[in-house]
């Protein structure tokens, strides 16, 4: 239920003894605030109630919450995942809270939304033979999923009866009264069987892991929109949670404007604790590949999958078919790099757009965009019933990965998160475009199944925590009877350690046990050439380390009307709304 005085006051007392700063990184600076809310206190627009984040200098306390009162706000519970907690302020406020010792920091409490656009999705990304193969099925292996809720009465999440239900256990962070597992937007569900669905009614569109155990977290409403506080609260459940369920996978199929460094974004920070808990966290990494008339546009990717510690996921189109041959990156998918920290992302991409999935009855997506409705019948099988649904998006693309990952973890499940990234990166197959559009390259379920049972974490001569081979790797994959060639490449950044080392360890371990091509610290590009060298158009991208825009296809937050662009132009940005089509 919604929590009431007494027991925010009892987490407040709580948090004293058991709340640590997530590892993301160490503040020493004084509090400042957020692009979004330095706007708001600078617009001189009449006083209005403000949702922030606020992080505090040392674990949250009673006088933390004092001083939010004295002027004129409302805390709220504090969070486990990262060190502060919610609050409504008024805007005149926020400058005396960035300025005040108890806060390190002030964040927007910014909307949450989803991503969304007829493909087998799992079979394209070689999942379906990846099981076969290697004789998974995601057994044990428990995966959250923080969206719009799940419809659990699908033939799909059931095997056709009561005997096994896919969602094991369901938290509505929006009407926390509510027991019942629902989804009024529609998004969860199609998300959940992306992961775990079954296939009972048709086979062609099993999810990537369809014996996994789904921890669903309702923290989008039925218009899809939510906030970051919310989502906040379901990272901390998974926090409590995680060991009791055997909880190894988060999916964040939603997101929002970057609107500061993800070394101090709440929603990011809260992130790199579950990563570095031994929890793999996948993200899509937006819909904001493109400008309303086509023009492809790079820069586009959202909190908190600009997040290095993140699996992040762009999105391929496979073109109805099942050969991926004629896959193509689908013009939607947000391009790196990273907004203030120029990081190299997505790490990869997998199938993403007009996926099939699971239907929601009387969900938002059924009832407004009825022409996606799938009947199962159209296969020879199921109910006669709208059964299915087409949606495309890296929400889409992000539970494929997800799915491959619990497969990856029940064959070893010694893998650590940046293990888990490695393989993917490691066997996926490079499709020709640039690193800010496919990252490593399009998922290989196979070559990461593969690449997972040879890897050994036993004690050797490279010393106790480092990763090795019991046996060689193959190179290629055969997916839908293609040959997929490994791309043996990882993209990595000076934020993120290989296997728990540091840079002179990781370049031991990449040259003398796996001979990868390693692209280290590729957010130091910074000219033409460089751009050029790396596959990219230098005309497409340019920009430099004060985030100051010098390129029209490069849009930040702070872009002005002066390069001749309309705010309808604009993918994203502060004071604008995206108004393109709803992809």
């Amino acid at each position: 239920m919604i929590p009431t005085k007494r027991l925010i006051s009892i987490l407040w007392t709580l948090a004293l003894c058991t709340l640590a700063l997530a590892p993301a990184a160490t503040l020493t600076y004084a509090a400042q605030m957020d692009h979004a809310l330095s706007a708001k206190s600078n617009s001189g627009n009449a006083p209005e109630m403000v949702g922030v984040i606020l992080q505090t200098i040392g674990p949250p306390s009673a006088s933390h919450a004092a001083v939010v009162r004295a002027f004129g706000g409302n805390p709220g519970s504090p969070f486990s995942t990262v060190s502060g907690f919610p609050a409504q302020v008024p805007s005149p406020a926020l400058k005396g809270l960035a300025n005040n010792p108890h806060f390190a920091l002030v964040s927007a409490d910014a909307e949450m939304q989803a991503f969304w656009d007829m493909n087998a999705a799992g079979s394209i990304a070689g999942a379906t033979a990846a099981r076969s193969a290697y004789a998974v099925n995601g057994k044990g292996i428990g995966v959250a999923v923080l969206d719009s809720g799940v419809i659990s009465n699908h033939a799909d999440m059931k095997n056709g009866a009561s005997l096994y239900d896919a969602v094991a256990t369901f938290t509505d962070f929006v009407d926390p009264l509510n027991k019942a597992k629902v989804d009024p937007y529609g998004h969860g569900s199609h998300v959940a069987g992306l992961i775990a669905g079954n296939g009972y009614l048709v086979g062609s569109f099993t999810g990537a892991s369809p014996s996994a155990f789904l921890h669903v977290l309702r923290v989008l409403d039925g218009t899809g929109r939510g906030t970051v506080s919310r989502v906040l609260y379901g990272l901390d459940w998974v926090r409590r949670n995680a060991s009791t369920y055997n909880i190894r996978v988060v999916n964040l199929s939603l997101g929002h404007p970057v609107y500061e460094s993800y070394s101090t974004d709440p929603l990011c920070r809260a992130v790199a604790d579950l990563v570095n808990r031994g929890i793999v966290v996948v993200t899509a990494a937006g819909n904001y590949g493109r400008m309303q008339d086509g023009t492809t546009i790079y820069g586009g990717i959202l909190s908190p999958a600009n997040s290095p510690y993140a699996l992040t996921v762009g999105a391929m189109n496979p073109a109805g078919t099942l050969s991926r041959g004629d896959d193509v990156i689908a013009g939607f998918s947000s391009r790196g790099p990273t907004y203030l920290d120029n990081e190299v992302k997505p790490d990869l991409v997998a199938p993403g757009a007009f996926v099939v999935s699971l239907f929601a009855p009387g969900s938002y997506f059924a009832t407004t965009y009825s022409d996606l409705k799938i009947e199962s019948t159209l296969f020879g099988q199921g109910t006669g019933a709208d059964d299915y649904f087409t949606l495309s998006g890296t929400s889409m693309a992000a539970p494929v990965v997800s799915g491959i990952v619990a497969l990856m973890l029940q064959k070893n499940p010694s893998l650590t998160p940046n293990l888990v990234k490695g393989i993917l990166q490691y066997t996926a197959e490079d499709r020709g475009y640039d690193i800010m559009t496919q990252g490593a390259g399009y998922v290989n379920a196979v070559g990461a199944l593969e690449a997972a049972s040879k890897i050994t974490s036993s004690p050797g001569s490279y010393g106790d925590f480092e990763y090795w081979l019991s046996a060689p790797l193959s190179g290629q994959s055969m997916i839908n009877g293609e040959s997929v060639l490994w791309l043996g490449s990882i993209f990595t950044s000076q934020s993120i350690i290989w296997s728990g080392f540091n840079t002179p360890a990781l370049a031991l371990n990449i040259t003398d046990l796996w001979s990868l091509g390693v692209i280290w610290n590729v957010m130091a590009l910074m000219n033409d050439s460089q751009f050029e060298s790396s596959g990219l158009d230098a005309t497409a991208v340019t920009w430099n380390f004060n985030g100051s825009l010098s390129s029209s296809s490069v849009l930040w937050w702070n872009l002005t009307g002066n390069l001749g662009l309309s705010a309808e132009d604009v993918v994203y940005g502060e004071g604008y709304t995206w108004t393109g089509p709803k992809k």
